[in-house]
């Protein structure tokens, strides 16, 4: 059974060397820049330096994340992850448009004149590496359960589509060039990276999205909701529970889940004990295939007040 301390670490190796292959991209990209004097290339070396910024403030705050509640941070550092995730998606969506900007502005200004040989190598080494990472990445998400990892996946399958669309590009523009057709040659780049931002944009928005719903504690999907109340009505119907008053909410790579239980009898501590371990147990298994780390809060209490001035619900 692997621990959380080794799922830490393993989650800060995966980081590590997302850092080492973005070092590696940014100096083939300002390398093969300089050979072909290729602007999109100098772009995308400036985008891969830019994701290595992102990966080192990853590190930082995976470190975080896997600390204890202190004094000054009572209920723990999870909401790190969430703000730097809406940071990443953020900061994604902004190069996807900036690089849009770009190649709108080139093919105003008459396209993009580019030795496509050397610069058709490049962007095939670059869409391999983009994917590859991306592939390994997604595994070790599942792995760690870390919706950073989750992030930065998408981020270099995004890098990977951008590089092969790019090599695409520039296999058009040998065609071209080899059938003579040179007007469409300077077009063919920025035409393609304008298409495959449209075409990726939705990913960084899905990520701001829900980062954005999760800083707001806003009610987790009704699929996870249905799943702990339907597991709820099965394990409470025996029980001497008149009604019971539920939130859920999800935080970066923890789901956290309060539970208020009215009882019209007297239950001794002793019980009550044995119904949240009972409880434990069935929400922990409702919710592992979705988030397995669960944070629980089980109250009894026999004055509805109390669930009213907690929740701020009529009851």
């Amino acid at each position: 059974m692997t621990t959380t301390p080794d799922l830490a670490k393993r989650e800060r190796q995966t980081i590590i060397l997302g850092i080492w292959a973005g070092i590696a991209s940014v100096l083939l990209a300002f390398a093969f820049a300089a050979l072909t004097a290729s602007e999109a290339l100098l772009l995308d070396g400036v985008f891969s330096l830019i994701n290595v910024a992102l990966a080192l403030l990853t590190l930082k705050v995976s470190s975080l994340v896997m600390r204890p509640a202190d004094e000054e941070y009572p209920f723990g550092y999870w909401h790190y992850e969430t703000f730097l995730n809406l940071g990443k998606g953020a900061i994604i969506l902004l190069v996807g448009l900036f690089a849009a900007l770009s190649a709108a502005l080139a093919i105003l200004n008459g396209g993009r004149d580019i030795q496509a040989g050397w610069a058709t190598v490049y962007a095939v080494i670059a869409c391999l590496l983009g994917f590859a990472v991306a592939i390994f990445f997604e595994k070790r998400a599942t792995q760690c359960n870390s919706n950073m990892l989750r992030i930065d996946a998408k981020n270099w399958r995004i890098d990977g589509i951008l590089s092969g669309g790019i090599a695409v590009a520039f296999v058009v523009i040998v065609i071209l060039e080899y059938f003579g057709i040179n007007e469409f040659k300077p077009y063919a780049d920025p035409m393609l990276v304008i298409l495959l931002v449209i075409a990726t944009i939705p990913v960084p928005l899905k990520i701001i999205v829900q980062a954005w719903h999760q800083l707001l504690a806003k009610a987790v999907p009704n699929s996870l909701r249905d799943n702990i109340k339907n597991a709820l009505a099965i394990d409470l119907a025996n029980a001497p529970i008149e009604k019971y008053y539920l939130r859920i909410a999800e935080a970066g790579r923890v789901v956290y889940v309060q539970l208020y239980l009215v009882s019209n009898e007297n239950i001794t501590l002793s019980q009550q004990d044995d119904y949240r371990e009972q409880l434990f147990v069935v929400l922990q298994q409702t919710v592992s295939g979705i988030n397995p780390n669960m944070v629980l809060d089980i109250v009894f209490t026999q004055n509805p007040i109390w669930v009213k001035r907690s929740v701020r619900t009529h009851v």
